[in-house]
């Protein structure tokens, strides 16, 4: 499978998990820390919910490059990053059809931007998580290798 035209980024596998895993850590405490209410802990329970009903249509034979966790991981450092560094905005006509966690990483951009960019400032390429392409991390093993 070829991933090539959205896989914008020079990083590895590897290096793209760790990116994903370092912001991921950054976020929880941004967002889990503000009120009784673990914010992002709960963002990414939802993301890991859905990316296992979306992982669930993948036929036995075909090999995942991803786990369960590490693509909910993915989705949510990927939504709140393209929320905070765009002007896109969920639409609410396209509730029925798309990841519902897209309007809770909304939610938290619009009320807590300044916290999580406080948390990413020591981390220079955050942006380079927009490159990262979900297709390629699903299709190649941590080595890089292409599964399909």
């Amino acid at each position: 499978m070829q991933c090539k035209d959205t896989h914008k980024t020079n990083l590895s596998k590897k290096e793209c998990l760790e990116l994903i895993k370092k912001i991921d850590c950054r976020l929880t405490c941004a967002l889990d820390n503000i009120s009784w209410t673990a914010y992002y802990t709960n963002y990414l329970k939802d993301n890991v919910k859905e990316e296992k009903s979306h992982q669930g249509f993948k036929p036995d034979n075909i090999k995942n490059g991803l786990t369960v966790k590490e693509g909910g991981m993915f989705f949510s450092v990927y939504q709140i990053i393209e929320y905070l560094e765009t002007d896109k905005k969920p639409m609410l006509d396209s509730y029925l059809y798309c990841r519902k966690s897209i309007y809770m990483a909304y939610s938290l951009v619009a009320q807590y931007k300044e916290k999580i960019l406080e948390q990413l400032k020591d981390i220079p390429n955050y942006k380079e998580v927009l490159n990262i392409d979900y297709c390629y991390l699903t299709s190649h093993d941590n080595k890089g290798r292409e599964l399909y």
